[in-house]
């Protein structure tokens, strides 16, 4: 079965969201971290594990990403699933996060795209 082209189009929304978010950490590395090093004391400690934090989540957001769009591309189930998170947690990014996510969400469910997974695997 030919892959339909909104299974193309969602894996490359899932690879710009992780260039996006690789580009959001660099941010905080070059632009964040300096202004952080003047704080002293426990608002410097507890400010730096708060960026630590938010780093580690926008990494494990990029990894599903990468991930979901291999997957998808491949015509994997489990990638579907993957890109069904992604969606749901791009949609924090209103409005267009939100709008994108949720024609995912609706492309993922219909049956089409249901059917071009189950004959895939």
């Amino acid at each position: 079965m030919r892959r339909p082209d909104a299974i193309t189009l969602i894996a490359v929304w899932d690879f710009f969201c992780a260039v996006t978010a690789l580009i959001g950490i660099g941010a905080i590395i070059l632009i964040v971290f300096p202004l952080v090093s003047d704080l002293q004391g426990i608002s410097r400690v507890s400010t730096f594990f708060g960026l630590y934090v938010g780093i580690f989540f926008i990494a494990c957001y990029i990894a599903i990403s990468v991930v979901a769009g291999i997957g998808i591309l491949r015509g994997q189930d489990w990638g579907r699933i993957l890109c069904i998170i992604q969606a749901c947690l791009g949609m924090i990014s209103v409005p267009i996060g939100t709008t994108i996510g949720i024609l995912i969400l609706v492309y993922l469910g219909k049956l089409e795209a249901k059917e071009y997974f189950a004959h895939s695997n």
